[in-house]
């Protein structure tokens, strides 16, 4: 009925009136759906991660017009497309036919004072149909996530530089030849430490403590704290 659709719609979720048992569906989590018509049905919600999906951003593996969403708000993106499309990949395991294809987020990689920055959820998504070889009826879908990215604490080797800036706008730094820099108490300095030959806008340096010593041993007991937990 026009009220059950109204009741639904105004939920967040999509209604499909063809679907007589649950015409009303897709949760916070991804809803993908497989139809004896040789159809793919993918329901993304922006909920899916923290912070939020870009829905803007997500796309399928083809890149042809009929690849695009057939429905979208500000909560949900609706994909349906044939099952030999949008680089949809098929494959015959044992009495099953197996189609498989990829959503993904592209990344917006923003760039400031030479410095690479992005600030994209990562998301990927496999979603897979499975038929029977003999009628070809849908027997189950799957929605399944990557493995995780590798771990966050690997063994370096890592360059670093620490530089002293001229003002707090670090437009200007001191050069070689303009130390060693006398300072006053109370005087401020602006230091800079940045991981040199990397770019990789997912490589975070948390910087907790920066010191002095008079000699090359970082170690050397006498020490002088420059910064202290950043």
């Amino acid at each position: 009925s026009q009220d059950s659709e109204d009741s639904c719609t105004s939920a967040g979720c999509c209604y499909d009136p063809s679907d007589r048992t649950t015409p009303c569906y897709y949760g916070s989590t991804v809803t993908a759906r497989c139809t004896p018509e040789g159809f793919f049905s993918i329901a993304v919600p922006s909920t899916q991660t923290a912070p939020r999906l870009d829905l803007n951003s997500i796309r399928l593996l083809g890149n042809s017009t009929e690849c695009d969403p057939v429905a979208s708000n500000n909560m949900f993106l609706l994909y349906e497309f044939p099952l030999s499309s949008c680089g949809t990949t098929f494959k015959v395991i044992g009495d099953q036919a197996v189609y498989e294809n990829v959503l993904q987020a592209t990344k917006t990689i923003q760039t400031w004072n030479r410095i690479f920055i992005s600030r994209d959820t990562t998301f990927r998504l496999l979603i897979r149909c499975s038929f029977a070889v003999t009628g070809f009826l849908p027997l189950k879908v799957d929605v399944v996530t990557f493995p995780p990215p590798p771990p966050v604490s690997s063994e370096g080797p890592l360059l670093f530089e620490m530089r002293l800036s001229v003002d707090s706008q670090y437009n200007y730094y001191y050069e070689d030849l303009d130390y060693p820099l006398v300072k006053v108490l109370g005087d401020p300095v602006y230091a800079e430490v940045r991981i040199l030959q990397k770019n990789d806008p997912q490589l975070v340096l948390v910087l907790h403590q920066c010191w002095a010593t008079p000699t090359d041993d970082p170690l050397d007991e006498m020490q002088w704290p420059i910064l202290v937990n950043g």
